[in-house]
């Protein structure tokens, strides 16, 4: 007795069609749902052209000298900025520019560079003698275009942003590693205790001369909401100590063009390197191209099926 016939090649076909249909679905649903987010290099400057006024981002931006008359520095390709007081207990900063950048919600930015120092005997009286931020400087008529020997300005009225102050001293110093706001009341001094709102602070651990091993040293902003900007300062000290604080703003400031440094004389000199400002934008998801067709090919497939024919991918 002759038995029935069947479509063997038809059902095989079909079968392992499934399994290949399955295997495409399954990867463009879960590519559908990938974050991208693309690291945006505002700054990367390490110094290696042996200069500090090479304006051409991000591998190099120029930067502006302010302190007391006497106070001087140098560049090295190898070391980095090194910038000396005039004397002892006399302070100063410098400040440079990159591209005007607004955050988006979701989005994050950092500042970080690494930091040697030759502390003073005296340092125990630089209460929050190192200060970093990122700022606006709201308008390129603001922007600080040559070295000052004043630390004061009348174009800083008008910045804004965040700031981290922490002491590098010989002795902890309780409450003077904080995060700061300047939003409002400002004055013509960018790193002044009047112009910036303390949003919170620690300790700060003792600190040691470490020309031999850098600190790194980073402030993160992460614009969470329209409500909420989490500023994070980060010290990883020479023996790989890590001092951390993380405050938030209720009124986020979002645009940005603006690094500044700022040093108490107490610290002596100071050498910054590997200046880098990134930033990543919201992650966004995408779906692939190839796997706009999933429907089309469902129908064909089912079809095709129907017919009995044996169908591809």
């Amino acid at each position: 007795m002759n038995a029935p016939l069947t479509n063997s090649r038809c059902h095989s076909s079909r079968f392992a069609l499934t399994g290949r249909f399955a295997a495409v679905l399954m990867f463009c649903l879960g590519a559908a749902t990938l974050p991208v987010a693309a690291t945006t290099t505002l700054v990367s400057d390490s110094f290696s052209d042996g200069t500090r006024t090479n304006q051409n981002p991000p591998d190099s931006v120029a930067w502006y000298r302010m302190g007391a008359s006497g106070t001087s520095d140098t560049v090295n390709s190898s070391t980095g900025y090194t910038i000396t007081p005039a004397a002892t207990g006399s302070s100063f900063m410098t400040l440079s520019y990159f591209t005007s950048t607004t955050m988006t919600i979701g989005s994050s930015m950092t500042l970080s560079f690494k930091l040697t120092d030759t502390i003073t005997a005296a340092a125990a009286s630089a209460h929050q003698g190192l200060r970093f931020g990122l700022y606006n400087s709201n308008g390129d008529a603001n922007r600080i275009s040559a070295d000052s020997t004043t630390m004061t300005n009348a174009a800083f009225t008008n910045y804004t942003g965040y700031a981290s102050f922490y002491s590098l001293q010989s002795g902890s110093d309780s409450n003077a590693f904080l995060i700061a706001q300047r939003s409002s009341s400002l004055t013509n001094s960018l790193f002044s205790t009047a112009s910036n709102t303390t949003l919170g602070n620690a300790a700060t651990s003792a600190a040691t001369s470490n020309t031999a091993n850098p600190y790194t040293i980073t402030l993160t902003l992460n614009y969470v909401s329209a409500t909420e900007m989490d500023i994070t300062a980060t010290i990883v000290s020479s023996t790989g100590a890590v001092t951390t604080l993380t405050r938030s703003s209720s009124s986020p400031l979002t645009t940005f063009d603006t690094i500044g440094i700022f040093s108490s004389g107490y610290n002596g000199s100071i050498t910054i390197d590997n200046v880098s400002v990134q930033y990543v934008p919201e992650p966004k998801t995408v779906a692939l191209l190839s796997c706009a067709g999933i429907p089309g090919l469902v129908f064909f497939w089912r079809r095709r099926a129907r017919k009995g024919s044996p169908a591809s991918l």
